[in-house]
């Protein structure tokens, strides 16, 4: 079922700068954990979803192999799951193309309350500064629940190797605090669509 509605949730989403214009360094290498930690848990959280985008994703989904990759970028494999940890006990977990999903890469970020916008600020530079830079299909799109609300923003473009797309998903009660009392998540989907 989750798979499937990766798979619909990406390929509905596909039917402004750079990083520094974001406040987030602009490095392709991944940052040490002493960079990260420098940036605060918050900027540092944003700034890994942005590395593990750019530097494990896409070229996992042009077909470099994980594992280099996501090593690389500090990710570790820990009870078959890639995660990486970032201080104050925030964490990214990627889970890569697979058999049902193909051309999805998933990209799970822990956010402070409310962080939604940063991210999705970094995200939209991001975006702008490819080549071809991917244009914004859907901006803080909100579908309202009983007792959350679910905020999507997507970005998509025409390349050599097929259509890229990214799309952000932020869950938050209707009040903006999550649901458990503890972090936001925002998952990241990333998907290439062969040409």
């Amino acid at each position: 079922m989750k798979q499937q509605f990766i798979y619909f949730s990406v390929a509905a989403a596909l039917a402004v700068g750079s990083p520094a214009a974001a406040g987030l360094p602009t490095s392709s290498t991944p940052a040490t954990p002493a960079t990260s930690s420098s940036l605060g848990p918050e900027r540092a959280s944003i700034r890994e979803a942005v590395v593990a985008l750019s530097d494990v994703c896409l070229p996992v989904l042009r077909g470099t192999a994980l594992k280099p990759r996501a090593e690389a970028a500090g990710f570790k494999l820990r009870n078959g799951a890639w995660v990486l940890t970032i201080a104050d006990k925030r964490q990214i977990a990627l889970d890569p193309p697979d058999n049902p999903n193909p051309t999805v890469c998933t990209i799970t970020i822990d956010a402070s309350p409310g962080g939604g916008t940063s991210l999705r600020t970094a995200l939209d530079a991001w975006a702008a500064g490819q080549s071809p830079a991917l244009a914004p299909i859907r901006v803080d799109e909100s579908v309202a629940g009983s007792s959350h609300e679910r905020m999507t923003s997507s970005w998509s473009a025409q390349t050599p190797n097929g259509v890229e797309g990214v799309v952000l998903s932020q869950e938050r009660t209707l009040q903006g605090l999550p649901t458990d009392g503890s972090l936001d998540e925002s998952t990241l989907y990333v998907s290439l669509t062969p040409a």
